[in-house]
């Protein structure tokens, strides 16, 4: 098949749930699914993508580059696909252990599109050619079956009090001036029950909870289920640049006075404030390596934002690329996203590989739609669970984190990364999937 031989096919599909519109796809390799969900002003379109076409693989001293060339396909189309946190190392950050299996970027190029519009629930699909758009619908029309209830297990690598004492490391570097602050994460592992599958750990993980950024992709032996509230980076095909770090998260209060009073004490938070506006710095500093010299910008800082189930200090940095350059330059610039990192980024990420020992693969990494037209989106990988299947089914691990600051509490820190790794836990066990939208 030759990609762009011809104009796209476009066909209204109705209204129809972008999920069960994707779900006939969602064992075959390279299928994916950005859903975006919840009542979030970013949660305006989800993109199924389906029936892969061209596949670019890269890892650490593979030729070629790390990020494919564009193409000539119109919009929705181009390159969609997985960033994994070690591809960073690639853009002159520190080098890392490679990830076990994984490659450090898996995006493809997909024959046909399934777009939904959420302001009106309509599906559009989009295909390179009538003969793809009928074998899509022919294959919806099938239908898939229900999702599995679940009943696996999982748990957590490293005992309480080792945990504690690598935020209690990271302090002391604080201390010593090697740091300001580093994210530091606890790994939990585990298996999904027997004929159990991702794709059903991913509508369990959605159903209950939605959240702007969730996003599913299928490789051969391999799935990524995401869950995320946090948009890395957008470019539009007119370089303005966009990215939006959350640092700062508490509960929602049982009773309306409960929870305005949480959102008060959640604004007023010395610690959550310093450690969002350490992140806007790096940020701003990431994209002003090739952004117009004068155009970065703060428009919003630590603003409140409410989910359902929490409540989020959110910022806003804003810049102009340069003349002659692009999304893929604006990636290079600013991959692994620094409210994952710490700051100065490159110290943390050394402090972040010596202490976790491991690499993080497709956690805090970033899932991506790089479109031919020059438009960039991207979600953080948080609240993030790896799949790989194995001889008796799927093993699944996942890891929560937090900045640690030099205000912070090993015990407690402890504690927030058990609450937040809690949704992954109960989608893994078949439970109800209460959200707790933390990174």
């Amino acid at each position: 098949m030759t990609i762009g031989a011809a104009p796209p096919v476009i066909i209204p599909l109705g209204r129809i749930n972008p999920v069960a519109a994707f779900a006939p796809f969602a064992g075959e390799a390279g299928s994916l699914l950005l859903l975006s969900g919840g009542r979030h002003p970013l949660a305006q379109r989800s993109y199924g993508f389906v029936r892969p076409v061209a596949v670019h693989l890269w890892r650490a001293g593979d030729p070629g580059p790390p990020l494919p060339p564009p193409g000539d396909l119109a919009a929705p189309f181009g390159w969609a696909g997985l960033l994994c946190h070690e591809l960073g190392a690639a853009f002159d950050r520190a080098p890392g252990p490679a990830p076990d299996g994984w490659p450090d970027a898996a995006l493809f190029r997909h024959a046909a599109v399934l777009v939904c519009d959420h302001a009106t629930g309509e599906v559009v699909l989009h295909a390179v050619s009538r003969a793809v758009a009928d074998a899509v619908q022919a294959r919806m029309a099938a239908g898939a079956g229900p999702a599995h209830p679940g009943g696996g297990a999982v748990g957590p690598c490293a005992p309480d009090a080792a945990v504690a004492a690598s935020v209690s490391a990271v302090r002391d570097l604080i201390r010593a001036g090697d740091v300001f602050q580093a994210n530091i994460s606890r790994s939990f592992v585990g298996a999904l029950a027997p004929g159990d599958e991702p794709w059903s750990l991913f509508r369990r993980l959605t159903s209950a909870s939605p959240a702007p950024f969730s996003a599913y992709l299928r490789l051969a032996d391999r799935a990524v289920v995401s869950h995320s509230p946090e948009r890395f980076l957008t470019v539009s095909p007119d370089g303005r640049m966009e990215s939006r770090p959350i640092k700062g998260t508490i509960r929602r209060g049982e009773t309306p006075d409960q929870d305005r009073a949480r959102a008060a004490a959640l604004s007023a938070s010395v610690k959550d404030r310093a450690e969002n506006l350490m992140i806007v710095d790096l940020m701003r500093n990431d994209l002003a390596r090739v952004a117009r010299v004068g155009s970065v910008r703060v428009p919003a800082l630590c603003q409140l934002e409410t989910f359902p189930t929490v409540h989020h200090l959110v910022s806003i940095v804003e810049a102009q690329l340069r003349p002659g350059l692009g999304a893929r330059d604006a990636l290079a610039a600013s991959f692994p996203p620094g409210s994952v990192t710490g700051a100065p980024k490159v110290r943390a990420l050394e402090i972040i590989r010596a202490l976790e020992g491991e690499a993080r693969g497709p956690y805090c990494g970033a899932m991506i739609r790089l479109g031919d037209d020059g438009d960039l989106d991207s979600s953080v990988l948080i609240r993030t669970i790896a799949c790989v299947e194995e001889a008796g089914g799927w093993s699944v691990s996942f890891r929560a984190g937090g900045g640690i600051t030099i205000a912070s509490d090993p015990a407690a820190e402890v504690a927030e990364m058990d609450a937040k790794a809690a949704a992954l836990r109960r989608a893994v066990e078949g439970r109800a999937a209460q959200a707790v939208d933390a990174a």
